[in-house]
């Protein structure tokens, strides 16, 4: 019983980081490494205040890197 109730304290650890970080979702074929084109891009558009346009600006760069989503 302690070892059921382990994995699901475990796997809902596991969905909640995922929940929580804009990593979900992108794909990339002969991109650059996820983790250096999402921090680079975030600098390019850090100046912006937060909206649509903010988003639209980030996923065009991360294109850029080689990243979409689906």
């Amino acid at each position: 019983m302690a070892k059921k109730l382990l994995c699901l304290m475990v796997a809902t650890i596991c969905l909640s980081a995922c929940q929580a970080t804009r990593d979900v979702g992108w794909s990339g074929d002969n991109a650059v490494p996820f983790d250096f084109a999402r921090s680079s891009c975030e600098a390019d558009v850090g100046h912006m205040p937060s909206g649509p346009d903010r988003d639209a600006a980030f996923e065009e760069c991360m294109a850029s890197n080689g990243w979409t989503r689906p």
